[in-house]
């Protein structure tokens, strides 16, 4: 796909070449900068779909430091971590969704937020795993996103689902947002 889609914009630049109206030159350079963006995207989605972090670490805990580490030098937005090691453990047959999780809420983050700070949190809470994101970005009107939620919140609420957790998400415009997964130990 990024092949094909980097052959449309060097299409397009050829075309914008031999045409002498600017405005047209113009619209076509703003598809060609929308075609780099999307395959810039794209290629952090895939990135995105590594499942081997956790071979490169020892553990749940390091591999959710290397992905916050990794976020906050793609994003430059400043990235805490804390992480209650004695759940590793009780966690650890979930361990590769609870990436998953904690990157698809990173990147909802680096996409959406415009963040300066953003914790990612793992502990106990009421008897249960608790894996918590949070920023001080935009935020959002959750209610207004339920029905038209794209693919981000919509994958954290499938994969949340298939691991027998649950999902809050809280966020209010101008304040931030805060994605709380529950997981059973």
């Amino acid at each position: 796909m990024i092949q094909s889609l980097f052959a449309v914009g060097l299409s397009l630049q050829g075309t914008a070449a031999i045409i002498g109206e600017r405005r047209v030159v113009d619209r076509i350079q703003d598809a060609v900068n929308e075609i780099d963006r999307a395959i810039g995207d794209l290629r952090s989605y895939i990135f995105g779909l590594r499942p081997h972090v956790l071979a490169s670490t020892r553990g749940l805990g390091e591999a959710l430091d290397q992905i916050a580490h990794e976020f906050q030098s793609t994003t430059g937005v400043t990235t805490v971590v804390e992480l209650d090691e004695s759940l590793e453990e009780p966690l650890a047959a979930n361990a590769v969704h609870i990436i998953q999780l904690a990157r698809e809420a990173l990147s909802n983050v680096g996409r959406h937020a415009r963040a300066q700070t953003c914790r990612v949190s793992l502990r106990r809470h009421s008897g249960s795993g608790l894996l918590e994101i949070d920023d001080d970005g935009q935020g959002f009107d959750v209610t207004d996103a339920s029905g038209r939620s794209g693919m981000g919140l919509a994958n954290l609420r499938s994969r949340t689902a298939s691991i027998g957790g649950d999902l809050e998400i809280t966020s209010v415009p101008g304040e931030g947002t805060t994605v709380r997964i529950s997981l059973r130990l």
